[in-house]
């Protein structure tokens, strides 16, 4: 719902206009208002004259009484709601609470009570005392979320690793483990290779974590001729993983 312009009306164009509603809707009481609006002009009347708009609205739905209500007041209360901001909510723009005032009275006149000359004025003063209270709520509300943003932003716990790097670190523990999978399948590739006196001096010294002087006596070998094949067992397996792995990988350089 757009609000109407607010205009300078003259005593003319608001007994006109009164005439003219009253012709619409059969409300008697806007002629008589129109009379004394073309007698006394509109400010002696103007409690008078916004309660009966209202009322008119209200029970029609019109929406020129609407625009001629808001055409009336609207100046007014723009002031009056600059004031209260100047006082307390100066970083409220007071256009934006006088729109939201006259969408509340758009949406809610049956909320409405025509029980004397000012009840216009201080159902207006309900709502616009409401709107501005709200604005400041939401304002504030902001305020708080903006701080407790920057107060997350502020205090991020360097422990904590981003979405991105446990991905990162997810991927990087696969690629370990596969890679140690293909190293254990070399190892055992060249293990195989080995002769089986060099293959039981292995498995009992490495798996079975026996000594050198107990792995003589089963294998019935001096102790100083198992050292040696222990020695080049192993010498045999790391000089064939080498070059095993020099092959697979190509060389960057």
């Amino acid at each position: 719902m757009d609000s109407p312009t607010m205009s300078t009306l003259t005593t003319g164009v608001v007994r006109d206009r009164l005439g003219h509603l009253c012709h619409e809707s059969g409300d008697q009481s806007l002629q008589a208002l129109a009379d004394a609006v073309s007698r006394d002009g509109i400010d002696p009347h103007r409690d008078m004259l916004c309660t009966r708009l209202m009322e008119n609205y209200k029970s029609t739905g019109s929406g020129a009484a609407y625009s001629l209500l808001f055409e009336i007041v609207a100046k007014q209360f723009l002031t009056i709601i600059s004031n209260r901001l100047r006082k307390h909510y100066f970083l409220l723009d007071p256009q934006d609470v006088l729109q939201e005032v006259f969408f509340n009275i758009y949406r809610y006149p049956y909320r409405f009570k025509a029980e004397k000359a000012e009840s216009f004025r201080n159902w207006a003063n309900t709502i616009i005392r409401n709107t501005i209270l709200k604005f400041a709520r939401d304002k504030c509300r902001e305020s708080r979320c903006q701080s407790m943003d920057d107060e997350m932003e502020s205090h991020e716990d360097p422990r904590q690793r981003s979405p991105l790097g446990e991905a990162i670190q997810e991927e990087s523990a696969l690629m370990c483990a596969r890679a140690y999978v293909l190293y254990l399948m070399l190892y055992a590739d060249q293990y195989n290779r080995l002769s089986l006196k060099e293959r039981q001096a292995l498995h009992l010294v490495e798996v079975e974590g026996k000594s050198y002087k107990e792995v003589s006596e089963i294998l019935n070998i001096k102790l100083e001729n198992l050292k040696m094949v222990i020695f080049r067992a192993r010498n045999k397996i790391v000089r064939n993983l080498e070059r095993a792995m020099s092959i697979s990988t190509p060389s960057l350089s």
